[in-house]
């Protein structure tokens, strides 16, 4: 990979902003809603899924 899509940059970044919103919620006790904590891993699993697509996509285009 010789330089990262802006796809996979911006999915890295919402995977660090929700978990730190989720480790944090956890270390200051905060009781998130279930809503958000279902909300929050949704948006955390589509972004999971586009950080190893673009990765992916990326490695065959080098070969």
């Amino acid at each position: 990979m010789n330089k990262p899509s802006v796809m996979w940059s911006v999915s890295l970044l919402v995977i660090s902003i929700v978990t730190l919103i989720i480790v944090f919620s956890s270390i200051f006790e905060v009781e998130l809603p279930n809503v958000l904590k279902i909300l929050l891993s949704m948006i955390d699993l589509v972004a999971l899924s586009i950080s190893i697509y673009t990765s992916v996509k990326s490695k065959k285009s080098d070969k």
